[in-house]
């Protein structure tokens, strides 16, 4: 296949390239111009949650017109947008499913929405628009387990509020990079979302990843109790065939990426 990614210098954007380049040919944004045809674009280039305003609304949104004009020429058969779990905004109710947009969104939010938008505007067919939560990779740690496992890596105290609320706001990258090479290229326009397996608590999650790392943190039960929410993904398995990987392998090929790194 002929694939087109952008993104390629971010963290999960290397990994992709990485991968991707072994078996199949694989361009990058500086050579959009050479291009007449593509069996897959992946659009993955975004600054992310924590950049500020306007590099947030700059790369976002005012880029997508200028790239939209240079690859307006070349025949596409299929189109990845890799959205965020941020378009829900304050979550309200669980699960989350793909037709559940809440309020409150964050700019980076916003900036997601606008983008499923503009793609599925400007293609008739074939785009897919992809609604990820945290991806386990090696560099990645502005989320909520990721912040949990930097304090598990420094031996301070995790602070959960309950032992048996289920969280999947995860995604092995090998798992997400696995479903966009191999999954069925419907000619429908499609928004779904991705994650982990919803079968583990998040006390259970910590309480493994402690272990697997050594920490001496201490996991402590507070008494103020919060709403738990857990993310659908019945779409991408139903009509997708998306087969998520189960929590534990998840959880022990991320260990194995930040043990690598380590040494």
């Amino acid at each position: 296949m002929k694939i087109l990614i952008t993104g390629e210098k971010g963290d999960l954007g290397n990994f992709f390239y990485n991968q991707i380049k072994k078996k199949h040919k694989v361009y990058t944004t500086n050579q959009m111009n050479k291009l007449k045809n593509l069996d897959l674009f992946i659009h993955m280039g975004a600054s992310g949650p924590k950049r500020n305003f306007n590099k947030i609304v700059k790369s976002n949104i005012l880029k997508l017109k200028s790239m939209f004009l240079k690859l307006k020429k070349v025949k596409i058969k299929q189109i990845i947008f890799f959205s965020s779990t941020s378009v829900y905004g304050s979550y309200e109710n669980s699960p989350i499913d793909e037709k559940k947009i809440f309020k409150n969104q964050s700019i980076y939010g916003i900036s997601k929405i606008y983008g499923e938008k503009f793609f599925l505007n400007n293609y008739d067919f074939n785009v897919t628009c992809l609604r990820i939560p945290a991806v386990l990779t090696k560099n990645n740690f502005n989320h909520y387990i990721g912040r949990q496992v930097k304090k598990l890596m420094s031996n301070q105290d995790v602070i959960l509020d309950s032992r048996k609320k289920r969280f999947n706001f995860f995604l092995d990258p090998n798992n997400l990079l696995e479903f966009i090479i191999t999954k069925k290229n419907l000619r429908e326009n499609q928004i779904i979302n991705l994650s982990s397996d919803n079968e583990w608590s998040l006390y259970k999650i910590i309480s493994y990843l402690k272990k697997k790392l050594n920490s001496k943190s201490k996991i402590i039960i507070s008494r103020k109790q919060k709403k738990s929410f857990t993310l659908s993904n019945e779409k991408a398995k139903k009509k997708f065939n998306f087969k998520p990987y189960k929590t534990i392998k998840s959880l022990n090929n991320w260990i194995q990426i930040l043990e690598n790194e380590k040494n």
